[in-house]
């Protein structure tokens, strides 16, 4: 079970709707109660396997949510720069690593749901899958622990 710190203000059913109006369809339920009860954050612990990418994971920094202080950490924010950069793919940038990669919810209809992960550093036609779905995501987060040197 994760803990999520420094939430987002408090939002209500009607900034969900006008979020969905903005990136022109509903998003999925597991990722919309969260953003209800969360709206942002950072969790804890904050790691998850990523299949394919080099090093084999990463960390989550932070969860993006509505209204935020800051603009990078707003979901319509992001979102806009998704569509101008890779109109390709039909993305919502849901959460960020700490080296600015992007963890995105997949919104193409043949892959509704999924949880996608976009390394900046990478080809920016190459994605990584990391869960099914939103919920998915959330259990596979994991607390990194450094093994110790063996004696």
């Amino acid at each position: 079970m994760i803990a999520i710190d420094d939430k987002g203000g408090q939002i209500d059913e009607g900034r969900v709707a006008d979020i969905e109006t903005v990136i022109g369809t509903k998003l999925p339920s597991g990722y919309r109660d969260f953003l209800l009860l969360h709206n942002g954050g950072r969790p804890t612990p904050d790691v998850i396997d990523i299949n394919g990418l080099p090093g084999g994971a990463a960390d989550i920094k932070n969860f993006l949510g509505i209204d935020q202080e800051f603009e990078s950490d707003n979901l319509t924010w992001q979102f806009e720069i998704m569509r101008e950069n890779i109109p390709s793919r039909y993305l919502l940038p849901i959460a960020s690593d700490s080296f600015g990669n992007t963890f995105c919810l997949d919104l193409a209809p043949d892959s509704y749901g999924r949880v996608v992960y976009f390394d900046l550093k990478g080809d920016d036609s190459e994605f990584y899958d990391v869960a099914s779905d939103f919920e998915a995501f959330l259990e596979k987060i994991y607390a990194w622990v450094e093994e110790s040197p063996e004696s």
